[in-house]
């Protein structure tokens, strides 16, 4: 039952962080995730009628888009949406809009491809090059070039998603393997089949919709074989992390109070533990938040993963970090640092995804 509840966790992530959705009520307010396809950035998007508002952690810009949106891609921080425009009654076709987050300029173009609120797939870089499938051809896929259709290129299968990669390269992910499609010229790379949607989180790396990862380097396409690292230096014991100049402790979860004393190699007599709230922890899972008093100084606990301070890792701390994503309850020093799985000094998708492959 464990695994089935961590599959459908990665799972919803993986939709959720996906960069192309379908929007069934335009007139209701939302917000989502949207991964950056040339860095793994995460932005948030939130669609009020008209009104949409792009957010990062540090800036954030309204426009408005008076079309029904289907779906949104952004690459290099120029976001593509793709919208329903009414030709007639029950007819729609797709017209693409624009955005440049760093200049704030809005462009839009009409197409005459016939729309759909189901099978939507499209992709876009930030040149104006834009890849859309086919309304009723899954092996089709129509490509523009500042908003004039150049030509329809064909696959030898099923496409279920497109992902620049660069100016010139989009990955074709479809039902017999991946294709690179480069300068329009069609190259399988691989007969893996990845469970799409996938998402890519940056240096080449996709993780699919099982959790499992994949590289793209060099015109290849495979598992990514992560390398194992030692976490192992001269301010660290065992599994335990001291950081001395920072003053905090960075340990894995269910770590206990006996599994630490043991580690460190200290006396009971000779550390002080206590919780957020200054009760005393003479035995017990660590949580994050909690102090630990040695040799005179104090250090604040982090327990990798743990958002909550509980000590364990669970859906909680998952929405904990979907918060912080999402700007809407941010996560501060050492819930931060708990938080930074992959120690990059920074809280992102890959983060969120290492966290839902955790518990």
């Amino acid at each position: 039952m464990k695994i089935l509840r961590k599959t459908f966790a990665i799972a919803m992530i993986l939709v959720t962080l996906f960069s192309i959705f379908f929007t069934p009520t335009f007139d209701s307010a939302r917000e989502y995730l949207v991964a950056d396809n040339s860095s793994g950035e995460l932005f948030s998007v939130a669609v009020n009628n008209s009104e949409i508002t792009i957010s990062t952690k540090d800036d954030d810009a309204t426009f408005f888009i008076d079309c029904e949106i289907a779906g949104i891609c952004c690459f290099d921080k120029v976001f593509t949406f793709l919208c329903l425009s009414k030709r007639a009654a029950n007819d729609y076709v797709y017209t693409v809009y624009i955005y440049n987050f760093t200049t704030g300029h809005l462009a839009s173009f009409a197409t005459d491809c016939k729309a759909s609120r189901s099978n939507i797939v499209f992709s876009a870089d930030s040149t104006g090059n834009f890849y859309l499938l086919s309304f009723d051809d899954s092996t089709l896929l129509h490509y523009y070039e500042n908003g004039v259709k150049v030509m329809d290129i064909k696959c030898h299968s099923n496409i279920t998603q497109m992902i620049c990669i660069d100016t010139r390269s989009v990955l074709l992910f479809t039902v017999d393997g991946v294709y690179l499609l480069k300068d329009t010229a069609l190259e399988k790379l691989s007969s893996l089949v990845p469970v799409t949607p996938c998402v890519y989180t940056g240096n080449g790396i996709f993780v699919d919709n099982m959790g499992i990862k994949f590289i793209y380097k060099e015109n290849s396409f495979d598992i990514y074989q992560e390398e194992t690292e030692s976490v192992i230096n001269p301010s660290e014991q065992g599994n335990v992390q001291i950081d001395h100049s920072q003053k905090y402790i960075l340990i894995s979860a269910d770590t206990t109070v006996a599994m630490l004393l043991d580690t460190l190699g200290l006396e009971e007599s000779k550390i002080t533990i206590e919780k957020a709230d200054g009760e005393a922890v003479a035995s017990g899972k660590l949580g994050t938040g909690m102090t630990v008093l040695a040799d005179g100084t104090r250090y604040s606990v982090a327990v990798k993963g743990d958002l909550t301070g509980e000590g364990n890792l669970n859906s909680r701390d998952l929405d904990a970090m979907m918060r912080h994503l999402t700007k809407e309850n941010f996560l501060a020093d050492i819930f931060a640092i708990a938080a930074d799985l992959d120690n990059d000094n920074a809280i992102t998708t890959k983060d969120l995804l290492a966290l839902s492959r955790l518990y």
